[in-house]
């Protein structure tokens, strides 16, 4: 008689449901973790802003 129970967590109106995974160069992991040093973001942070940036770039 196990049921199965929801995971415990913050609840939230926008949940993270999608993973994405890519490969960097040395070049551009270099040029990751220097944007991040120098805006004090964390490497999601970094990324999700750049996906915005570009995003409004070319929906205009």
């Amino acid at each position: 008689m196990s049921e199965t129970k929801k995971k415990m967590g913050r609840p939230t109106t926008d949940p993270k449901t999608h993973v994405a995974r890519l490969r960097l160069s040395d070049n551009e992991k270099a040029k990751l973790d220097e944007c991040c040093t120098l805006s004090g973001m964390s490497i999601t942070d970094v990324l999700k802003l750049g996906i915005d940036m570009v995003h409004q770039k070319y929906s205009k």
